[in-house]
């Protein structure tokens, strides 16, 4: 499916930033996809663009699947064979790749559960770049309104993950390698249609993180991003 239509059926190509944008507010690629398609693009503008994809977001639920990471995830993470599990089958690449993947899924899920206005903020301005003069715009509200709502995104996602998560803090119960299996198991990801994710080496949160925006500044968009490509917003 294209990403992006009007309501006379007539399609308008999807800014590559509007199709992240999207794909992060929806937590998935496909999520993201369908979003825009909603959103009946009508310009090639970027910023009403954005708008129009936000407003989708602000008057529906269904693009957005919020997960319970503390239910879902809680167990015995010594109870599944992670190592023999089908897509591994003790490749430690695949490992690797994989417990990439669960960082990914679990930072996303987590974003997820912001409010539509904070979690849109959030993603405009830490991890797209974008300033908060031009998120007002795009959003229709004030820059301190802005300021307000990213400022708590930031509070919320921070107080959430700083007793939980190792990439917050290496002594967190909270870890990718010994959550992996349940993960699996559970259905939480699976194997990733992408090839942009590495691994070379197992992921291994090794210094405190004061601020839950540096984690999602450097975490893979759920959108798979094309080879040698640069930011698209920013």
């Amino acid at each position: 499916m294209t990403p992006d239509s009007t309501a006379d059926g007539a399609r308008t190509p999807a800014h590559p930033c509007t199709a992240t944008f999207a794909a992060w507010m929806a937590g998935t690629a496909d999520g993201g996809a369908i979003a825009l398609h909603a959103a009946k693009l009508s310009t090639p503008d970027l910023s009403p663009q954005l708008t129009a994809v936000y407003q989708v977001f602000l008057h529906t639920q269904r693009f957005t699947v919020k997960k319970n990471l503390d239910s879902m995830l809680r167990s015995d993470p010594t109870g599944v064979d992670v190592e023999d599990h089908p897509s591994i089958r003790r490749d430690k690449r695949r490992l690797y790749v994989l417990q990439r993947e669960l960082q990914r899924a679990c930072l996303t899920a987590t974003l997820l559960n912001l409010p539509v206005a904070r979690r849109a903020g959030f993603i405009l301005i830490e991890v797209l770049r974008f300033s908060e003069d031009e998120v007002a715009r795009i959003l229709g509200t004030s820059s301190s309104a802005v300021h307000t709502a990213v400022g708590r995104a930031r509070r919320d996602l921070t107080t959430y993950l700083e007793s939980r998560c190792e990439h917050m803090d290496p002594r967190n119960p909270c870890h990718c390698e010994t959550r992996l299996g349940i993960a699996l198991e559970r259905g939480f990801i699976q194997w990733p249609d992408r090839d942009d994710l590495p691994g070379d080496e197992p992921l291994v949160s090794r210094a405190v993180c004061l601020d839950a925006e540096r984690l999602y500044a450097k975490l893979p968009s759920p959108l798979p991003a094309p080879r040698g490509s640069g930011p698209v917003c920013r």
